[in-house]
Parts: C-alpha cells; sequence; structure tokens
C-alpha cells in the first residue's frame, strides 16, 4: 500500500443522514507545495471522506473516494435523498484540465449504506468551455 503525504486540506463539506444520524465530512487533500496561505490543486487533489458514528466524538480512518492517479477530483458535494437514504456526492473530474484551459467534467458517485461502500463515479454531463458547471459544497442540501 503506497503511502499517502497531504500537505493541506481545502473546501470541506459536511452533511447528516437525516435517518441515521452518521456525519460524512468531505475535502479536497490535496499534495502541492504549501507556501504561506496557499495551498494548490496542483499536482492532484483527491477527494478525501470520514464518517463519524456518535456525533463527532470519534471518526473513522481517512479515505480517499475514487481515486484516479494523474487526476484532480474537487469539490466534493454531499446530498442526501432522503427518500431512500442514499448518499449522493458530485464533484468535479480533472482541475488540471480546467487550469489548462479545458473544461472539467461533474462527477456522481453515491453509497446507499451510510458512506460504507460507493459505487463507480459517472459523468454527469459534458461541460463547454462558455459553461462552467461545477458542484460545490455551499450549494448541497437535503432532496
Amino acid at each position: 500500500l503506497k503511502k499517502r503525504c497531504y500537505s493541506c486540506f481545502r473546501i470541506p463539506s459536511i452533511t447528516v443522514n437525516p435517518k441515521t444520524g452518521t456525519l460524512h465530512a468531505f475535502a479536497e487533500a490535496r499534495r502541492g507545495e504549501v507556501d504561506g496561505s496557499h495551498c494548490p490543486d496542483i499536482p492532484d487533489a483527491r477527494l478525501a471522506y470520514k464518517r463519524s458514528v456518535d456525533g463527532g466524538a470519534s471518526w473513522s480512518p481517512l479515505r480517499i473516494l475514487q481515486e484516479v492517479e494523474g487526476r484532480c477530483r474537487s469539490q466534493p458535494t454531499p446530498v442526501f435523498d432522503n427518500v431512500t437514504g442514499t448518499l449522493l456526492v458530485a464533484f468535479n473530474d480533472n482541475c488540471n484540465d480546467f487550469q489548462r484551459g479545458n473544461p472539467t467534467t461533474p462527477h456522481l458517485t453515491s453509497s446507499a449504506d451510510d458512506g460504507l461502500t460507493w459505487s463507480n463515479a459517472t459523468p454527469m454531463a459534458v461541460v463547454s468551455l462558455t459553461t462552467r458547471l461545477e458542484p460545490h459544497p455551499l450549494s448541497a442540501h437535503h432532496l
């Protein structure tokens, strides 16, 4: 198992499963060189995840979701489907492309078992250079 060292965590989001009370916390785990107040996306950002079943008194070990070597995965945005209890997480795939002027593609992953296992990520839409559809934690809510 390759050891991962992250220099900083950015863009945090947290949500609670309304049926179980489980807390789900997400952030970008970044490995770029930190210089003062800057925590860069490059060379990559990963989707960091932890969960708590006791109201935040303790947390699971850090997990990296939907990791693809050499790709930047950013802006994790969790939303619960209150009917099914499914946790959906939208995120951007390959922010490195966006920084080079190419479009990113929003992706979606989900968990039907309160964050224990996750579906494979699937693209949500193709984004043109003139339109920027970007998941963002501040837009998360319950369906």
